[in-house]
């Protein structure tokens, strides 16, 4: 039985722990993603604009844009972007093994990452954006509410308070909930009784809209031996109603089923940081400069009226159409119009120029510099473009790297973990039995590497060819098959349409008798040309005797 007691208090003290952090992610939500915020105060209500304060819209697009080209890259759409491989190399080459491999990839592609119902790609895009902005995300994968599918959900960061082990990985998760006593009912069932905040509506729906905290607690079982299957698992799932201290339901998960991605992290912290604050301090900047420079624009369109006191006989009329009447005596003693508008003189367009400066600081901490790089062209030569690919790898292949294993592959293991546990997947061939597997990721960055490898194996290989013109012997140095297959594995050729290594060598055995017996049949005319020829040599000699004779 869990102790609730020591639950709640690592959760205020979790809590306490994260105001800091949570403070500093309202800054950046005012700026940057207005409806993900709340961190600090109440929630704004429902619908609400949320904007009122932006005056520049470059933060909010720079992070879209970089969420959305972070979702493009991690995940290509349209193509297949992770491959299930045996640890075992040579496992690989099987047929019963590939086409096991390929059908579970399907399988998961159609019923779990490309099923609306199962929420994936909205699930992804929150957490994309939540990353980039805040350095951080939280989402939970597993079975949907009927058990017959996967359901992904992505957390709102306030609500979600982590368990950090000695290592600095993420174990735990407490996450807050906030349900009213008729959706407790509908989430819980039964166990909802369990409450006695919910036990006190059911008769009544005096209170049925009132919202109560309820917190759900994931983590490590330090005691693997209470009795049943479900909360013996390796990892707790336990719901507690906070205001009442009831313990509402206790079970457990084979693995951790929340995905916890940080974008970076510093040594000594457990919260993860983003291109969102650091682009904070600029996205600030920009928005008190953008207010600015439209006061002084709209004091250029139309500006302040500058009137002597006793020139006018009422209020200047600025409106379209408006009349204003003034003093015409004062108007001949001053030589000039009473009324008139007031030049400030400002510099709007030094102000722009430092608006513009601004904007692009913003893109840039969101790598707009780096993703529109262009890595080929036209007018490129070979070493440009791999020049050009270096530069790329340089600025996100360590972000990119750490995602991967930090984000895109738990997040594949668990729905492959999940899913073959509840036989989503046809039954594993016996070479694969008893095997451990691997999972490989296709994303630009892995590409781009293998494609500046695969750009100086070619200018290699092209120099060797050149040289070879001088001495032969050195074109020995090419493993002609190594080099295609790795050609082919850096250009994203597709395996089906590629023989491996026993099918090779069987067309060359195939090739190698067919010449063989070619030669054979060769060897054998030409002996029985011989044997013909020769025929014909004695059978002249002989008639040559003959004649002779006569």
């Amino acid at each position: 039985m869990a102790d609730v007691k020591k639950i709640l208090d690592l959760y205020g003290e979790l809590k306490s722990r994260a105001d800091n952090i949570a403070s500093h992610r309202q800054e950046v939500a005012n700026v940057m993603m207005p409806r993900r915020a709340g961190f600090a105060g109440e929630d704004s209500p429902d619908g609400d604009r949320l904007n009122d304060e932006i005056f520049d819209s470059t933060p909010q697009q720079a992070a879209r844009g970089l969420g959305s080209a972070l979702g493009t890259m991690l995940r290509p759409e349209g193509q297949q972007w992770f491959f299930i491989r045996a640890e075992q190399p040579e496992i690989n080459g099987t047929d019963d093994a590939e086409a096991w491999f390929d059908e579970a990839e399907t399988r998961m592609t159609r019923r779990a990452f490309d099923n609306p119902k199962s929420r994936f790609r909205q699930a992804m895009g929150e957490a994309d954006i939540d990353l980039v902005v805040f350095g951080e995300n939280t989402v939970f994968a597993g079975l949907n509410e009927f058990k017959n599918g996967m359901m992904y959900q992505t957390q709102h960061l306030k609500d979600v308070f982590k368990i950090v082990n000695a290592n600095g990985q993420v174990d735990g998760v407490i996450r807050k909930k906030m349900m009213t006593a008729r959706q407790a009912r509908q989430f819980f069932g039964s166990n909802a009784e369990k409450s006695q905040v919910v036990k006190e509506t059911t008769q009544t729906e005096k209170h049925d809209n009132e919202k109560f905290e309820f917190i759900h607690v994931v983590m490590p079982r330090a005691d693997g031996k209470i009795s049943g299957f479900s909360i013996s698992l390796p990892y707790s799932s336990i719901w507690i109603e906070v205001s009442k201290k009831d313990l509402i339901e206790e079970s457990g998960f084979h693995e951790f089923p929340f995905i916890v991605a940080r974008f970076d992290t510093t040594a000594g912290e457990d919260h993860g940081r983003g291109p969102g604050m650091v682009a904070l301090p600029d996205a600030n900047m920009l928005q008190a400069m953008d207010e600015s420079i439209l006061i002084s624009a709209q004091k250029a369109v139309e500006p302040p009226i500058l009137a002597p006191d006793d020139g006018s006989f009422n209020a200047a009329n600025t409106f379209p159409g408006g009349i204003s009447y003034f003093d015409a005596e004062l108007a001949k003693e001053m030589g000039r119009m009473p009324i008139q508008a007031l030049d400030s003189n400002a510099r709007i367009d030094i102000g722009l120029e430092m608006q513009q400066d601004r904007r692009e600081q913003v893109r840039n901490a969101f790598f707009k510099n780096v993703l529109a790089l262009p890595v080929d062209g036209p007018q490129m030569t070979a070493t440009e473009v791999i020049a050009r690919n270096q530069e790329f790898l340089r600025e996100l292949g360590g972000v990119f790297g750490r995602l991967e294993s930090d984000y895109i592959a738990p997040m594949v293991e668990r729905t492959f973990n999940v899913m073959l546990r509840n036989g989503a997947f046809p039954p594993i061939p016996e070479v694969l039995q008893g095997q451990n597997i691997r999972f490989e990721y296709e994303s630009p960055i892995k590409k781009t590497r293998q494609q500046v490898e695969a750009a100086s194996a070619r200018q290699w290989k092209d120099d060797l060819i050149l040289m070879a013109e001088i001495k032969p012997e050195v074109l020995d140095l090419i493993n002609a098959d190594e080099y295609a297959r790795f050609q082919a594995d850096a250009n994203a050729v597709p395996l089906k349409i590629m023989n491996n290594d026993e099918q090779t060598e069987a067309i060359r055995k195939q090739r190698a008798e067919a010449e063989q017996q070619a030669q054979q049949l060769q060897e054998g005319l030409a002996l029985a040309e011989g044997g013909e020829k020769a025929t014909k040599a004695i059978s002249n000699l002989a008639g040559s005797a003959q004649t002779g004779a006569a």
